[in-house]
């Protein structure tokens, strides 16, 4: 009769926690996207489309009264409509961050499982430590945009849970930049593919990339078509302010590209919320675990007692 075989000593194993698969992170946004279309999405894209046609009418309106002010050779009229094409601009700009912040915090809701309103959202963002909040992260991303294309997209990426940090922790100013940028870095496996940085700069760029596409794909046709018929009239002895009417064709395609930013950018902020928390409960679990290592530090295997 054979001794039966001892028992081994169990070896203490460290779980750490992990990641989710990005491709099945990118599935879950899309899913999760569709959900929410009536909710979310048509209300967004009617804001933005809205806020598009009436920037690209003013554009129009203003093209034609600066070309008839060049024609005439009255500077005059043109340096004052020059600041104010500029200042609109940057009022556009603004508003349009702002309602993707809205949409933002928003998402947010939808993937923790909480009632989802715009309109309450809106409220929220004017609120004065979310307000001034926004600006500075306004302010970061445009400073890294001037300073060259891919640094924005770097700054936007490390940024990119500033919106989750005020939300969800109730962090405002400095304390929710700081945040979101230790949790972007976060990488203690040290694999570049697993950073959320990184995750996130893939999520900015190829949101980024679609977008772009898109408007090319909208507005090039209608851009192309509208010079066209520009150059005809101009070669047929139509002056500058006659030749400028064919600008209005811009109008419907500014308003369509109002639809595919507000469905990109429904994608990019579902896709950053399952990013965010994914990257807090592995963030919260790595904190835990080491405070209980220093509480507690794990017994080797050698001093475990058969």
């Amino acid at each position: 009769m054979t001794d039966p075989t001892p028992p081994t000593n169990p070896q203490p194993t460290t779980s750490r926690p992990t990641t989710i698969p990005f491709r099945m992170l990118l599935d879950e946004a899309a899913k999760i996207s569709r959900r929410h279309v009536r909710s979310v999405f048509l209300p967004m894209s009617l804001f933005l489309a809205l806020l598009k046609g009436l920037s690209a009418i003013v554009q129009v309106v203003w093209m034609q009264e600066y070309l008839g002010a060049l024609e005439s050779g009255d500077i005059a009229r043109i340096l004052p409509s020059l600041g104010g094409m500029g200042c609109l601009g940057v009022v556009v700009a603004l508003v349009t961050l702002f309602a993707y912040a809205v949409l933002w915090a928003t998402a947010l809701d939808a993937v923790a499982g909480r009632p989802v309103s715009l309109r309450s959202r809106a409220r929220w963002l004017f609120e004065p430590r979310v307000f001034g909040t926004v600006l500075i992260l306004v302010l970061c991303l445009s400073l890294g945009l001037i300073a060259c294309l891919l640094p924005g997209f770097i700054v936007a990426s490390i940024l990119a849970f500033v919106i989750a940090a005020m939300t969800e922790e109730k962090l405002f100013g400095t304390e929710a930049l700081g945040r979101s940028s230790r949790m972007a870095l976060f990488n203690p496996r040290e694999r570049f593919l697993e950073s959320p940085a990184f995750k996130a700069f893939v999520l900015v760029f190829v949101a980024s990339m679609i977008a772009y596409g898109l408007s090319l794909v909208i507005q090039a046709p209608v851009a192309l078509l509208q010079q066209l018929l520009i150059l005809r009239d101009s070669t047929g002895g139509a002056d500058l302010t006659g030749a400028s009417r064919w600008v209005w064709i811009s109008v419907p395609a500014q308003v369509f590209a109002g639809f595919t930013s507000a469905a990109v950018q429904l994608y990019l902020a579902m896709g950053m919320a399952l990013l965010y928390f994914d990257t807090r409960r592995r963030v919260d679990g790595w904190d835990i675990e080491e405070a209980l290592d220093e509480i507690a530090p794990p017994v080797s295997p050698e001093e475990v007692i058969p």
